[in-house]
């Protein structure tokens, strides 16, 4: 599939959707890990990633006031810098960094402390106070790893951070009757669809739920890496990794809900309705989790056996489906990968299952 990508000339610069952030950011996180997993390719995919990262760099996070007008989506292309920079330091790369790191601190937040998805100063009505799981698969990684390259951060301080973003979404956004998470909320409660209670939004969207998960289990693996025993050993590292493996059981409940209604090991576009008409096996989510389950296994993350077992067993299955029903080949030999939503947005004055459903499907290369 990578192959595929580099074929297509892909992922080295922004797409221009409304996605494209973060579509880069993980494409440039997803080719750094095949190139530490496959050395026979290494040097052909480590050309290519330079490319992608120089592109990206062009973009220009220098400036703290226009980074904040942008999505927390901008911090995935932050995690990677970061990265680029313990591999090739240089003064450039350090400043859009820093850049970064001090739209953060600027980033409006809602009362309650938890970040604005997006300051669009341009639909202010539509976004403000609304905060997504989407931003975490950004920010909680990118914040996670910034005192290992700003030696002034404190890396507790900077994961007890990490953790207060995380649990405001997870209390604002829990579903008591499946303990999965909903697409986020209202702080002001404004939008017609939000919750008079919580703000939050009625729909458990697959791909936003993905996010959150690998955002998540994300930075947990990456704070087991760079931080001390003793303070992975903290309260936010454990309550975190409580969180995780209360959202995995979840997850492997719908998953496994999902092949009983369906026959289907994955999830759906509105998770808690499979095979509703209407409704569809969305393939970035169920990537997306399917990568955490085995994330959570392969690192340990899993606090016991049968939990880790369940994990382990639902994201083959799901690797599974995703390859005999979305992986289709080309007649040039290359690869695609079907059954993406183009976008969903919690903009709208409407949030339902009709709605959630009207996003398009495409493939790999439309996105």
């Amino acid at each position: 599939m990578l192959d595929s990508i580099i074929a297509d000339g892909d992922g080295i610069s922004l797409s221009g959707a409304a996605t494209s952030q973060i579509e880069l950011g993980i494409f440039q996180e997803a080719l750094r890990q095949a190139i530490n997993a496959n050395i026979s390719q290494a040097r052909e995919w480590s050309s290519y990633l330079q490319r992608s990262v120089a592109s990206s760099a062009v973009t220009a996070f220098t400036n703290v006031t226009m980074d904040v007008d942008e999505p927390l989506d901008r911090l995935s292309i932050g995690r990677s810098l970061v990265v680029e920079q313990h591999q090739n330091p240089n003064a450039s790369t350090l400043a859009e960094i820093k850049a970064l790191e001090q739209s953060v601190l600027q980033q409006p937040r809602n009362a309650n402390g938890g970040l604005w998805y997006y300051d669009n100063v341009n639909n202010l009505t539509a976004y403000a106070n609304l905060s997504y799981l989407d931003g975490m698969f950004s920010y909680a990684p990118f914040t996670t790893l910034l005192p290992s390259i700003l030696p002034t951060l404190n890396a507790t301080t900077a994961f007890d951070q990490v953790q207060t973003q995380l649990d405001i979404l997870y209390q604002r956004c829990y579903q008591n009757d499946t303990g999965l998470l909903v697409h986020g909320y209202d702080a002001a409660k404004t939008h017609p669809w939000a919750s008079p209670v919580t703000g939050a939004s009625p729909i458990v969207w697959s791909r936003s739920l993905g996010w959150y998960t690998v955002g998540l289990v994300d930075s947990l693996a990456i704070a087991m890496h760079l931080y001390s025993q003793e303070r992975t050993k903290g309260l936010s590292f454990n309550l975190l990794r409580q969180r995780f493996n209360e959202l995995v059981r979840a997850q492997v409940e719908a998953v496994n809900a999902s092949a009983n209604a369906t026959g289907r090991n994955a999830l759906w576009q509105v998770v808690t309705e499979p095979g509703a008409q209407g409704n569809f096996v969305e393939s970035s989510g169920t990537a997306l989790v399917a990568y955490a389950l085995a994330k959570g296994v392969r690192t340990g993350l899993l606090l016991d056996k049968a939990l880790k077992q369940s994990a382990a067993s639902t994201a083959t299955k799901m690797v599974e489906d995703l390859v005999q029903h979305f992986v289709l080949e080309n007649a040039n030999g290359t690869l695609s990968f079907n059954g993406t939503s183009s976008v969903a947005s919690l903009s709208g004055k409407q949030i339902d299952f009709e709605v959630s459903n009207s996003s398009l499907r495409k493939s790999e290369d439309e996105s």
